[in-house]
């Protein structure tokens, strides 16, 4: 770059350009005014957050949110953030965070020991989850409280929580899945008749079955209060520019942005 500017002026120092030294003290100052970070970001498979083919991150919801927040920090704070994806488990990131492999982690809760080694980008972008109920209308009826339930086969995705007035009753009769997908599988073909679970990751699977268009949701919906942040490592460059990662960040929650882009991915 110096070397550069040093021709440059040269150039303009023989055709007897006056001003030499200001071109210099612009081209400096504009290096100077604007950040270039660069950030190993790690994602894994985790639909609909977190979409990938192979090694390379396709989609979902954080990566456009993501994106959002890295076009309004340069338009708003002149910092470029040049995103570098890196696959890796759940554990295999936050190893990585903590030793300062990886800058950001998007879809993480506030659990355990993880704010010693992470900063959280607040607020968070999903302030909570929504826990739903799809069911087949040929063998039940709109479940409007949760002694609705009696009497009926209820799929459960295995070892899975979902809200405490469901997982506390006794009376539901609750059979346990091996996943969501084999689940809402075994409603779209008569063998169980509603399954429990996150509404984002089940709307997200009947959106790629086109034989299950016939279940419905019900109007029973819990709010599961779990937020979900960004968070950046305490060893990357990032925690220097962590004021105006939240102060973009809570533009893009209140201004209604990232709730837009949540519908987007609801099944309608």
């Amino acid at each position: 770059m110096f070397e550069l500017i040093r021709k440059v002026c040269c150039c303009l120092q023989k055709e007897g350009h006056p001003l030499p030294f200001l071109f210099i003290f612009l081209v400096l100052s504009s290096q100077v005014s604007a950040k270039d970070i660069e950030v190993r970001v790690g994602f894994s498979h985790f639909p609909p957050w977190q979409t990938s083919e192979g090694k390379n991150w396709t989609g979902g919801l954080d990566k456009l949110i993501l994106d959002k927040l890295v076009v309004e920090l340069e338009k708003k704070h002149d910092i470029h953030l040049r995103i570098i994806p890196k696959k890796c488990p759940l554990k295999r990131c936050l190893r990585e965070l903590q030793m300062g492999a990886l800058d950001l982690k998007t879809g993480l809760l506030k659990q355990g020991n993880r704010e010693e080694y992470l900063a959280f980008i607040e607020p968070p972008y999903q302030s909570h989850t929504n826990k739903v109920i799809y069911y087949n209308p040929a063998r039940m009826n709109d479940i409007k409280r949760i002694s609705d339930l009696y009497g009926y086969r209820i799929g459960v995705a295995r070892g899975a929580t979902t809200f405490p007035e469901f997982d506390q009753d006794t009376r539901i009769q609750k059979i346990p899945i091996n996943g969501t997908s084999n689940g809402l599988k075994l409603v779209c073909v008569n063998r169980l008749d509603a399954f429990v679970g996150t509404e984002l990751v089940m709307d997200y699977i009947l959106s790629k079955k086109e034989n299950c268009t016939h279940l419905r949701k019900t109007s029973l919906i819990y709010k599961s209060q779990t937020a979900g942040y960004f968070a950046i490592s305490k060893l990357s460059p990032l925690v220097e520019i962590l004021p105006q990662l939240n102060n973009t960040m809570d533009q893009l929650v209140k201004s209604g942005e990232i709730d837009q882009l949540v519908e987007t991915f609801k099944r309608k």
